[in-house]
């Protein structure tokens, strides 16, 4: 009797906490009409536009139509740190007096947080509340790098368990109100969904099943938006905060023209006293080596903690191996966390120090 209390109270009532998520998640998928229908092509931009991103093979080839012809192209620039913890017009026009980075770069990374207590989020704003925040801050912004040539990544900036129901619906009700307005821009890129954390009530995650039982939930995200956006690239995540895209090599999504998301931190390795050879070789087999991958996160920090982000803490190769790794996997997209000036954006000289880093590095990466 002991031991099988013991299971109800630890194992059993795990078992019968997931089957109870699995129940909603299967009722939001089913009971949600129109959520997958054959793509709405009304609106969007032409299969043949010049500007066009197209998924071949795991080259990323602008001005394809429906994968013939095209040159191959390789997105690269820097992470806004946020639209709402800091002024992102002031860091625009800093960024554009970079002589460094600016001419160098041909994509930014717009982050919409999906809640924060003090600044409020995405999902906290009420329809009044989003269509003002869209219309002051999120299109200007858009608009501001689209005048400088470059494409744009829309990122759905949530980083929350991947099987709960409530992420799943605030994740479709975000692409419902973005898809269907850049649906007719090839520039804009749609990051479906920032960090797929741990999934609550699993004993393993990160294991290749947890990945299959995400890709039969969030394959209906895609497609909804893809309903919404039928050419727009899209990027997906993977769990574990976005470490386990190589499961994709053998095991892809069935949506077309998509790219996989990684990130990579100082906690993301087997060993703090790696060469910066064996980190890069180590990255090497953590991402598909068939499909495209944006690395749309990246860093470190020179100081051994930084309070509140033990995870980023101190690899002295990290940088090496950072520049090893970018040089030899031509269909990896890079863009390091973050280009602001709070917590460890490029602008706080306790930060990543990573500025200095992308300096050097962002001109030599080629396609």
């Amino acid at each position: 009797m002991t031991a099988i209390t013991d299971f109800l109270s630890t194992e059993g009532y795990d078992l019968l906490k997931r089957d109870k998520l699995a129940d909603e998640l299967n009722r939001e998928l089913t009971e949600v009409t129109n959520w997958y229908p054959p793509p709405d092509y009304t609106g969007s931009y032409a299969a043949n536009h010049p500007d066009n991103l197209f998924v071949v093979g795991k080259d990323l080839m602008k001005g394809s139509t429906n994968g013939v012809g095209g040159t191959k192209v390789r997105m690269k620039g820097v992470g806004l740190f946020s639209l709402i913890w800091e002024d992102p017009f002031a860091n625009m026009t800093s960024l554009a007096a970079e002589t460094n980075l600016f001419p160098h770069i041909n994509c930014l990374r717009v982050p919409i947080i999906d809640e924060d207590g003090s600044n409020g989020g995405w999902d906290t704003k009420t329809a009044s509340q989003r269509d003002s925040y869209y219309n002051t801050t999120i299109l200007p912004i858009i608009n501001i790098a689209l005048s400088h040539g470059w494409y744009v990544i829309l990122d759905y900036h949530a980083v929350k368990p991947w099987n709960v129901p409530e992420r799943l619906r605030k994740a479709k009700d975000f692409w419902g109100y973005m898809a269907p307005r850049f649906k007719g821009n090839p520039k804009i890129i749609f990051e479906l969904f920032n960090e797929p954390s741990d999934p609550s009530v699993y004993p393993f995650p990160g294991t290749l099943a947890n990945y299959l039982e995400y890709q039969v939930i969030y394959q209906k995200l895609a497609d909804y938006v893809r309903f919404l956006a039928p050419r727009n690239l899209q990027l997906m995540g993977t769990p574990t905060y976005d470490t386990r895209s190589i499961y994709a090599q053998d095991y892809p999504f069935t949506s077309s023209n998509m790219a996989y998301v990684s990130h990579i931190y100082t906690n993301f390795t087997l060993s703090p006293t790696w060469t910066a050879t064996q980190l890069s070789n180590w990255w090497i087999t953590t991402i598909p080596n068939n499909r495209p991958v944006f690395l749309t996160e990246f860093g470190w920090t020179t100081a051994p903690e930084v309070p509140g982000e033990t995870a980023l803490s101190n690899q002295p190769n990290f940088p090496a191996a950072m520049q090893m790794f970018l040089s030899s996997q031509e269909h990896v997209h890079p863009f390091p966390w973050s280009y602001g000036s709070l917590g460890l954006g490029f602008l706080n000289p306790s930060g990543y120090n990573l500025k200095a880093f992308w300096e050097t590095n962002l001109p030599l990466l080629t396609a």
